[in-house]
């Protein structure tokens, strides 16, 4: 009996210790993953505090591009607030552009333009027998390139068309909303793009404009 007992007693004294060493472990266990756990929320929370640190980031570097984006287009624009272009006026191998035209806007316009009106006269792009080149003019002022413009609809029955300097982004612009109402309903002014749809006039700075009113 003594025996037995004996070995009853040091198999619960092992098995207690096991016990005891076993929940001692998982405790570690438990704190590690605890401990982990608490790591990867840290890192998430980081992770996520620098990611939204570089979206705002992009975000203010593409605004500040955007920006300067705006500011220079709108200088190109102005830059042009005196020139226009002229297309299919006749070109020839001896030509002086500047007179021909001062002739033709006298005629057909009766204004009373002198040489002096017109600062800058020329032929844009590689000649072609096939057509007649468009025509660069920069005029002395605002007012001389407004009067010219207003009476462009008396060159009707001559074939020239008298059109704005308008940047490559603006006449991208013109393009894409002339294939949506067409090119009647969209013309430019002083640098300007504006549509008539849905029997209004309104102001285009982009064809996200034009989508607005056609939700409209």
């Amino acid at each position: 009996m003594q025996s037995k007992e004996f070995i009853e007693t040091i198999v619960d004294n092992v098995t207690e210790a096991i016990v005891k060493t076993l929940d001692k472990r998982f405790t570690d266990l438990e704190n590690s993953v605890a401990s982990l756990k608490s790591d990867f929320d840290s890192a998430q929370h980081k992770i996520a505090e620098k990611t939204q640190s570089l979206e705002n980031t992009m975000s203010d570097e593409t605004r500040k591009r955007e920006e300067a984006e705006m500011k220079l287009e709108y200088s190109d624009q102005l830059s042009r607030q005196t020139s226009l272009r002229i297309f299919n006026l006749r070109e020839m191998s001896k030509e002086n552009t500047r007179t021909e035209l001062i002739d033709l806007f006298n005629s057909k316009m009766g204004m009373k333009l002198k040489s002096e009106d017109i600062e800058i006269c020329y032929r844009v792009g590689k000649q072609n027998n096939k057509h007649s080149r468009c025509t660069y003019l920069k005029l002395s002022n605002i007012a001389v390139k407004q009067n010219i413009y207003a009476k462009k609809k008396m060159l009707k029955g001559t074939g020239i068309v008298v059109k704005e300097d308008l940047t490559k982004k603006k006449v991208d612009l013109v393009n894409q909303i002339a294939e949506k109402i067409g090119f009647k309903n969209v013309w430019p002014e002083n640098g300007k793009i504006y549509v008539f749809h849905n029997e209004r006039t309104q102001l285009i700075t982009s064809t996200n404009n034009l989508q607005e009113l056609q939700n409209k």
